[in-house]
């Protein structure tokens, strides 16, 4: 477990960091540009150094401030994935991942993982002879993630590392995270400031606003409080509910996934029943009734009270609907709709979603 709790002035910002990430788990850091992210795990690396605090990783000590410690960046055994790959463009891509590597004690489930077993975790093992220039961005950064884990690492950090690469290699890289946090049971934190980053990986969300962590926790849970929809772009603002796959109707083509608030209907899932699944929900995916309604197209139909209504410029509303079992759905309706509804904080309502608004990519990782 890394648990970190310190601050660190740099220029015009005040980083106050309260931060954990557990083993197996990946904690994504996210927030706008100069919210503090880099400067905070480039201080759980070693590279910058707070001026106040304590960090400690599985109970060693890196940085105490009281008793005037702080360990070598050598001795932390964190590895670091840069934004650019930052490979030696003169190595090939196997003198690379050895460059400075230890043996690698690391196990995979019940096997321990050497070089071998590493460049076929990575898939890159056409590659070994290729120079860095010769790579696509997915593969350097591959090649980067490999190098990090040679180290033989206890605690894992990736800075933005699918920011500057297409779409494609960005699917790739975070594909390959998914992989890598199920067989390494150390902590990984990655930053972003991509939503759908964050939802394509993330265990756990640790939301960085101003230099504060305003909110930390399980994806789910911090992704319903108002600090982290504040942050969110119009396009991207919605809900994610940590879901388990209930059954499959194979004649409809449609699958049921049961939640603390009730159950969700979606398009038919490959996924065995009892999967554990996160599924978001957009907020302009949801239309909003006073009554139940009758004789319509949509199938999911939840019942809910609003806790909180926000106008905004544009000429909509924002509402914070509180689902029957403690849920919290984010949803967005003109202002025109909230008039005629006659709809205040308190007031019962209806939250209906269609089915096919919850397709893939909706569903979105294991929980």
């Amino acid at each position: 477990m890394m648990q970190a709790r310190f601050q660190k002035s740099i220029g015009n910002l005040t980083l106050d960091a309260v931060l954990q990430a557990a083993p197996g788990r990946v904690t994504a850091l996210f927030g706008h540009s100069g919210a503090g992210k880099t400067t905070l795990i480039d201080c759980l690396a070693g590279l910058s150094r707070p001026d106040h605090g304590c960090i400690t990783l599985n109970g060693q000590v890196f940085f105490d401030s009281e008793k005037g410690f702080n360990r070598a960046v050598r001795e932390r055994r964190v590895g670091y994935v840069f934004q650019e790959p930052r490979l030696f463009p003169h190595l090939s891509v196997e003198r690379n991942l050895k460059f400075g590597s230890g043996r690698l004690r690391r196990h995979l489930g019940n096997r321990q993982i050497g070089f071998t077993p590493l460049v076929e975790l990575l898939g890159i093992q056409a590659l070994l002879k290729r120079l860095p220039h010769t790579l696509s961005g997915g593969e350097r950064q591959r090649v980067a993630i490999g190098r990090a884990l040679l180290s033989d690492p206890d605690l894992l950090l990736l800075d933005e590392p699918v920011s500057a690469v297409d779409q494609t290699r960005s699917s790739e890289i975070l594909d390959f995270l998914q992989v890598l946090k199920a067989q390494l049971n150390i902590p990984i934190i990655l930053v972003t400031h991509r939503m759908d980053d964050l939802l394509r990986v993330a265990d756990d969300l640790a939301v960085l606003d101003g230099g504060k962590v305003i909110a930390a926790g399980p994806l789910a849970t911090v992704a319903a409080q108002p600090g982290f929809q504040n942050l969110l772009a119009d396009e991207t603002a919605g809900s994610v509910f940590a879901v388990t796959v209930g059954n499959h109707d194979p004649r409809d083509h449609l699958s049921r996934l049961q939640f603390a608030s009730g159950s969700l209907t979606v398009p038919l899932l490959n996924m065995p029943i009892g999967s554990r699944l996160h599924v978001r929900i957009k907020t302009t995916d949801i239309a909003i009734a006073k009554e139940r309604p009758k004789n319509i197209s949509m199938l999911n139909i939840l019942p809910a009270k609003i806790a909180r209504m926000t106008t905004h410029s544009g000429g909509y509303v924002s509402l914070q609907l509180q689902l029957e079992g403690d849920d919290v759905l984010w949803a967005r309706i003109t202002k025109r709709s909230a008039r005629d509804l006659a709809l205040t904080e308190n007031s019962g309502v209806f939250a209906m979603i269609k089915a096919v608004a919850l397709a893939a990519p909706s569903i979105i990782t294991a929980a």
